[in-house]
């Protein structure tokens, strides 16, 4: 998908940013590898990279993303802090 690219059409596309729960920074990069569990407080085994946020330093444990619901609604609401 490229999001750069004028498309010369009246359609667009939403897209959820990652964002920490804590600081509320945006990531430009985070990936998970689920075949890495998190097991207690060994931070290599985490599966999150970066391991910890670049704006507060706290370590990356879990990651929430929009599901739908039981008849296939998304409900999205960004909470300032």
């Amino acid at each position: 998908m490229i999001v750069d690219e004028t498309i010369d059409d009246s359609t667009s596309t939403v897209m959820f940013k990652p964002i920490c729960a804590h600081c509320g920074y945006v990531f430009k990069k985070i990936e998970y590898n689920a075949n890495k569990p998190y097991y207690g407080s060994k931070l290599s085994e985490s599966g999150f990279t970066p391991p910890y946020c670049p704006g507060c330093g706290k370590k990356i444990v879990s990651l929430t993303i929009p599901m739908p619901d039981e008849y296939g609604n998304v409900k999205y609401e960004y909470e300032e802090k």
